[in-house]
């Protein structure tokens, strides 16, 4: 079996063609879809066989239609958009043009887009008769089964198809971590005073709060600051982790933070923690019950236990 790398490979480059169209399409700058169409050619010319060219390279903005195959007779729309609104105006505009006639093969449309395409209550065959929803809408799940049969079948295809896309994305100059880095990223957030020091030896109880504040924060965004508000770094959050299970353990890490940033407010208004009152957020005047010592190192020492449950690189002492 050959190396099951590559065609991970060739599949996350096209996971982040599509990110790429998406994200550009948010800020609106739809020229993207127009870019790719030449990419769009090429990778459907080596995974389905066919010999697509930019249609515009016959006629200046083609009608219905972004990529020609005269020697197989088809034609293919391009689009990000998921809704059936736009394969009926589409599929509209080949009939009313008489395209079927050169494209006897018919039209199918390529969905750069990961959500589910709508299909919708539109009646499809009554207006070009020939078209079958199932196989002429090419999704990105479509795509995928194809680069795993291709990658089976016909390998020197399958390399020239990740040779094309690896030059397109700068595979090699872009590096995704892995687990394990961002796990180590995390631990950094935590391999400071506020998680380290027994709160009866916190000395400065606004600053506390603010560093569990910007835990949360790093976790759930990637913005890691300092108790001063200042940013250190950018890391990855918790949405960059592959595994599912790692994943959701740090997302409820997130949550005993949030009840823990909760916890220090209601014992706040029990009064078994007592602020100096002064208005200055650095003093360190301040009252702390034994209840509220117990239970502020408890919850700390339960969030610190389960990270160190899924990062065997765990070295902080809990000294409480």
């Amino acid at each position: 079996m050959r190396n099951q790398i590559e065609l991970n490979k060739c599949i996350s480059y096209l996971t982040r063609w599509i990110s790429e169209i998406r994200l550009q399409n948010a800020i609106r700058y739809y020229d993207i879809n127009k870019i790719s169409e030449n990419l769009s050619a090429f990778i459907l010319n080596e995974l389905y066989g066919y010999n697509l060219i930019n249609a515009n390279s016959e006629v200046t903005n083609a009608c219905a239609v972004d990529l020609i195959d005269r020697e197989n007779n088809i034609a293919v729309q391009v689009t990000s958009r998921v809704d059936g609104k736009k394969i009926k105006k589409t599929l509209s505009d080949f009939i009313e043009n008489r395209m079927e006639l050169s494209y006897k093969n018919g039209i199918k449309f390529l969905i750069l887009n990961f959500e589910t395409v709508k299909k919708g209550n539109y009646k499809y065959n009554s207006i070009y008769k020939d078209f079958d929803f199932s196989t002429d809408v090419i999704t990105d799940r479509m795509l995928i089964k194809r680069i795993e049969e291709v990658y089976q079948t016909n390998y020197n295809q399958f390399l020239s198809l990740l040779k094309k896309m690896r030059h397109e994305f700068g595979a090699e100059n872009v590096r995704i971590k892995d687990d394990l880095e961002i796990l180590e990223e995390i631990y950094n957030c935590f391999d400071r005073p506020a998680f380290s020091t027994p709160f009866y030896q916190e000395s400065n109880l606004p600053g506390f709060i603010k560093a569990i504040e910007g835990t949360i924060e790093a976790l759930n965004t990637g913005v890691y600051r300092l108790r001063d508000g200042s940013v250190i770094k950018n890391i990855s959050p918790r949405s960059k982790l592959n595994d599912k299970g790692i994943r959701e353990v740090v997302s409820s890490i997130i949550d005993d933070l949030i009840d823990l940033r909760y916890l220090y407010e209601e014992l706040i208004r029990k009064n078994e923690i007592k602020l100096c009152g002064c208005n200055d957020e650095n003093c360190g005047v301040h009252f702390i019950s034994p209840y509220a010592i117990e239970e502020m190192d408890r919850a700390r020492k339960n969030i610190l236990l389960k990270f160190k449950g899924i990062y065997r690189g765990f070295e902080m002492k809990i000294r409480y």
